[in-house]
């Protein structure tokens, strides 16, 4: 059976953060140089297993990406979800610590692994990219470290309602609009939050019962209030 590798547009890799000053040319150098290299992954793919030492990044270019912290029990805690232009794995690259997270393509999936520990090495100073590389390198590092305080933030409080609600505002208040789709499945939202699904779900049925949000899978609306309904 012939594989339907996922396809991609140069112009839209070029736009995401991870790329921000650099031309496709650089790309190609990159690549030749074995910095980066272009792979795909089959759903369900892993990518990053626990326990490894990687110097490699990944960037998802095409299809989505799950992190996720499973214990020695077996039991899974999703980390984050990796769209494509999101960036996973940095942290470890960057500090060269032994991967706690698994990584897996839950679709048909691109991703660009560059390899960290070689931009940082000092060998390629002279290319006209590699200061940009690593302004790039520091700013995705600091967007992992807000990402990872804000999931602290999301599943502190105790009652399921108040995690749904921080989460959908604060995704609300990132993305400018109060209609949007979560990164998450059922059972994947459910373990981000750290919650049962079942109780997530039904928690949600009462949330939409009761006027504030609209739903269907992962399509989400916030809905305003009647403030008259309260007097």
């Amino acid at each position: 059976m012939k594989l339907k590798i996922p396809k991609y547009e140069m112009a839209d890799v070029l736009n995401m953060m991870a790329f921000k000053g650099i031309s496709e040319e650089d790309i190609k150098t990159m690549k030749e140089l074995g910095i980066l290299r272009e792979h795909y992954y089959r759903s369900n793919s892993a990518i990053f297993k626990a326990g490894e030492i990687t110097e490699e990044l990944g960037i998802v270019i095409k299809g989505r990406v799950i992190v996720e912290n499973v214990d020695y029990w077996g039991s899974k805690s999703v980390l984050s979800s990796a769209l494509p232009g999101k960036v996973f794995g940095e942290t470890y690259a960057l500090s060269g610590h032994k991967l706690m997270i698994d990584a897996r393509a839950t679709e048909p999936t691109i991703v660009f692994l560059l390899n960290a520990q070689h931009i940082m090495s000092g060998k390629y100073n002279n290319y006209p990219w590699h200061l940009q590389m690593l302004k790039n390198l520091l700013l995705l590092s600091s967007r992992r470290s807000l990402t990872l305080s804000l999931h602290i933030f999301y599943i502190k409080p105790k009652k399921i309602r108040e995690r749904v609600s921080y989460y959908l505002s604060g995704l609300a208040s990132s993305m400018g609009t109060t209609e949007f789709d979560i990164p998450f499945n059922r059972e994947q939202f459910a373990d981000y939050l750290n919650v049962d699904r079942t109780a997530l779900s039904k928690e949600l049925s009462n949330m939409q019962n009761e006027g504030l949000i609209e739903f269907k899978k992962n399509h989400f609306k916030l809905l305003e209030l009647d403030h008259e309904e309260l007097t």
